[in-house]
């Protein structure tokens, strides 16, 4: 198709499949005026086409079960409470090197 700037008259070659269907800003490459082009009257707008996944492809199943508890066998927790209790936890702003 042809479009002609309506600043200075000059006329250009342009893909129509370049346009939108409602019309696309184009600018002059002589005068560099910016103005809407819209494609022809009755011009055939193909949609943009939407390429689907593959059906073969499952998502995985959603578990609807409480994940199972980790064992603590080994692990003797007074122990570890009485480590927890021991440690002090430096004030915001204190220096880690006083607390040691």
């Amino acid at each position: 198709m042809f479009i002609t700037c309506q600043e200075c008259n000059t006329t250009f070659r342009l893909d129509e499949k370049l346009l939108k269907p409602t019309g696309s800003k184009v600018r002059c490459s002589l005068c560099h005026y910016t103005f809407i082009a819209t494609p022809p009257a009755g011009a055939p707008f193909e949609a943009p086409r939407v390429q689907q996944a593959p059906a073969s492809e499952e998502a995985p199943p959603v578990r609807d079960e409480e994940p199972e508890a980790q064992s603590l066998d080994g692990i003797d927790l007074a122990e570890l409470d009485s480590i927890l209790e021991n440690e002090s936890i430096p004030a915001l702003g204190e220096d880690a090197d006083n607390h040691a």
